[in-house]
């Protein structure tokens, strides 16, 4: 199955690109997209740890089961705002 990461800020600027059309298999979860991230791109494990993930545009808490066309977000966190 075909999923697409959509990459900004350190992780595009890290890997190089703004998305990534990935295949995996039926039944693989977000903790498996997380795995894969860290094997092959393990210059961004350090800003993995502290992201948060969307699904279909939905911020994920869980480990949601992938599927065919999803497109996934790493969401970086973010700090400051107006005083």
């Amino acid at each position: 199955m075909q999923i697409k990461l959509r990459l900004f800020a350190a992780f595009k600027d890290l890997i190089g690109k703004s998305e990534l059309d990935l295949n995996f298999k039926e039944g693989d979860t977000l903790e498996d997209l997380k795995n894969y991230l860290t094997t092959h791109y393990p210059q961004i494990n350090h800003l993995l740890r502290i992201s948060k993930f969307a699904v279909n545009m939905e911020y994920q808490d869980c480990n949601p089961v992938l599927n065919n066309n999803d497109e996934v977000t790493i969401i970086m966190p973010v700090s400051g705002g107006l005083k």
